[in-house]
């Protein structure tokens, strides 16, 4: 401290001259403090005479948004470009700015805590910044679960008062929007809390955004996201010595994580057995390797990169390092991320060599043994050459699991797929071409109505057996008009029911089927009897800390707030547990949502107060 006054005092001595020199400095060193240093100059002008609100706003926002995407977003993923956000008013349609390119329009208040205007802009800027190529084939909720976590990081760097702000106007409506986000958005937190949120999940979300772009894929990668984040939480879930698949092969991601610790083999054997674990990553046909570091590794993690950078098949991408909690000692620690990539046309030669000298020709057939088996790929041995079947190729049917068809050190016939030479990298299925159930004379058109045996479920759809094999998704979504009281899973599974064929893609061979769609949309008509301000008498079916449902007269269900609950007087504050199953309530209408299939209410109490 008495070092800095030192240099305070010969800052301010030097006069005019030398405390423009610093200035200067400052600005030359970091750009982006010309808007920290606006903000500072404006706040004493802002707060006691209310002169320059809307400078001072505008500085305050964008500086504050643009540190946030710099340090803790975009300076952690290597394939995201630099952003830097600037905010103008505008007063006039006829404004420049809003014919721009790059431009955004958003609705900023002037009030003394810019935490909502902070928030509200980097809301409008994520989906354009961050993982921008990928979110199209991507369901909405996801996009929002990241933009909701991106959100809440913000929330925390900007102070304790932040927080109640993010859920009130952020948090709450998301979940009001998409009810199965909740568990979602928890799994991406715990990401987070475990340093791979940003600098794992959001940078190979990018890279593949990028690469379907660049190969114009524009199918639905839904499933093959949710299988990658499932992989990332048993890291995120690891506990200390607990062995955990590491790579995770399927056809958009090819991702290995070697993890250092200290322990007593890192300090006997040295580096030799981490090169080796990165060289089989590497010949497997790894497009990214993550070194991670916890705390206390750090140096051994430095020896390692010196060496792995002299490996000219890979490159070194990035390196950062991030806050996490410890889970032994529950207090919040760092690690160390490295990512490397592979460097396709220094990949080994000799891999070309082997695939001739072994006569392995794509789309023939030949005997391999199964080495080993995972739950989303395995590993086989094809004339002493390493060969890899995904999941979804181990069946013209979906599975759930490789060891469901594949046992090891038993012998199947498999054709051989797809064979890259750069990246050392052969693709194995047990797909038969001529049992292929799309060239079935029975493949069901758009239009046609067919039956079909309901017999696996996930969280956003069931699947359909038809004949031949054929499998046809239907969305939870397509299965009833009432969107908030569906059917029960134990009452669908392994039965037959009465289908709609509503979109068949012949790239991806997807067919999807409806189970409403054999019956008229009812909503047109509720929401003509229902216009806003029609009272009701509910009967509440459902608590949460978000909202409550109820029941409504003619089988229909609605949705209160929360807002609406806690405005409504002293005994709703703690709606959670004065709330109870049965309750009768007297509800008035304020919207119904066409689009979303959902009846907002409010307490009639509350409009008779106002």
């Amino acid at each position: 401290m008495d070092e800095l006054l030192k240099i305070i005092d010969k800052i301010i001595s030097g006069g005019i001259v030398t405390f423009l020199l610093v200035l200067v400095f400052l600005l030359v060193q970091n750009p982006d403090r010309a808007e920290k240093l606006k903000e500072l100059l404006l706040l004493p002008w802002f707060r006691f005479f209310r002169i320059g609100v809307r400078q001072y706003v505008s500085s305050t926002v964008s500086y504050a948004t643009t540190t946030f995407l710099k340090q803790q977003v975009n300076g952690l993923i290597s394939s995201a470009a630099p952003v830097k956000l600037r905010i103008r008013w505008v007063n006039s349609p006829k404004d420049p700015a809003l014919h721009r390119d790059g431009s955004l329009v958003l609705f900023l208040r002037e009030t003394n805590d810019q935490s909502r205007n902070i928030l509200s802009a980097t809301q409008v800027a994520l989906p354009r910044v961050i993982c921008a190529m990928i979110r199209s084939r991507m369901l909405p909720v996801i996009s929002q679960a990241i933009d909701l976590t991106l959100l809440k990081k913000l929330a925390d760097s900007l102070g304790k008062h932040a927080l109640p702000v993010y859920q009130k106007y952020f948090l709450d409506p998301g979940i009001a929007e998409h009810p199965s986000l909740p568990e979602l958005f928890k799994q991406l937190v715990e990401l987070d809390s475990n340093g791979i949120f940003v600098p794992v999940f959001l940078e190979e979300l990018n890279l593949l955004g990028d690469y379907l772009h660049a190969s114009g894929d524009t199918a639905d990668k839904t499933i093959e996201i949710m299988d990658f984040l499932k992989y990332l939480l048993a890291e995120a879930h690891r506990d200390i010595q607990e062995e955990i698949p590491l790579d995770h092969f399927s056809r958009q991601f090819k991702v290995g994580i070697v993890l250092l610790a200290i322990s007593t083999r890192m300090k006997r054997e040295g580096l030799a057995p981490y090169v080796k674990r990165v060289d089989q990553k590497i010949r497997l046909g790894c497009d990214s390797i993550y070194v991670i570091a916890y705390s206390g590794a750090s140096q051994f993690f430095q020896r390692l990169l010196r060496l792995l950078e002299g490996d000219n098949r890979i490159s070194l991408s990035k390196r950062v390092e991030v806050k996490c909690s410890d889970k032994s000692s529950q207090v919040p620690s760092k690690k160390s991320i490295a990512l490397f990539q592979r460097t396709a046309f220094l990949a080994d030669t000799s891999y070309a060599d082997r695939i001739r000298a072994s006569e392995i020709r794509v789309g023939e057939f030949y005997e391999g043994e199964v080495l080993d088996v995972s739950d989303e790929n395995a590993l086989v041995d094809i004339r002493g050459i390493n060969a890899i079947i995904y999941k979804s190729e181990c069946s013209w049917q979906s599975v759930t699991t490789c060891s469901a068809t594949l046992l090891p050190k038993q012998r199947y016939q498999f054709r051989v797929k797809h064979i890259d030479t750069n990246r050392s990298f052969l693709e194995l299925t047990l797909r038969d071409p001529a049992r292929d159930p799309w060239k079935s004379p029975h493949l069901p058109s758009v239009g046609e109505s067919i039956d079909v045996t309901l017999t696996q479920a996930n969280q956003y759809s069931f699947l359909g057996m038809y004949r031949d094999g054929i499998e046809i998704v239907i969305p939870r979504t397509e299965l009833s008009w009432d969107i908030l009281s569906p059917p029960r899973d134990d009452v669908l599974l392994n039965t037959t029911q009465r289908i709609i064929i509503f979109e068949s893609i012949n790239e991806s061979r997807s067919l999807k089927g409806s189970i409403r769609r054999l019956t008229e949309d009812p909503w047109p008509q509720i929401h003509k009897k229902l216009p806003k301000g029609t009272e009701l008498h509910a009967i509440v079916a459902e608590v949460t800390p978000h909202f409550v449902r109820v029941n409504l007269p003619g089988g229909l269900q609605g949705i209160i707030p929360k807002e609406a609950m806690t405005d409504a007087g002293y005994e709703y504050q703690d709606f959670t547990i004065n709330v109870v199953l049965g309750q009768g309530l007297d509800v008035v209408v304020t919207k119904v949502f066409l689009e979303k299939r959902k009846i907002r209410l409010n307490l009639k109490r509350n409009l008779a107060n106002r």
